[in-house]
């Protein structure tokens, strides 16, 4: 498994939007805000953010303006 700073992380495949969904925080703005509560909850304290349509903004800026505005 490969390791990144002092974390282990490991590449998986997935097949289904609910399996992507285990793994990662997608939806509406709503519901990735919900998927982050739930995780902090769960004791979560680090993420890592990767836009889909990167090399584009689109995408971190409704993060920023629409998901990350619920925790200010």
């Amino acid at each position: 498994m490969p390791k990144c700073g002092s974390q282990w992380f490991t590449i998986v495949a997935v097949e289904t939007e609910a399996d992507a969904r285990e793994y990662f925080i997608m939806g509406s703005p709503e519901e990735c805000a919900d998927a982050i509560e739930r995780r902090i909850e769960a004791g979560v304290t680090k993420f890592q953010c990767w836009f889909i349509d990167f090399p584009e903004t689109t995408g971190m800026e409704l993060f920023a303006d629409d998901v990350m505005s619920e925790f200010r």
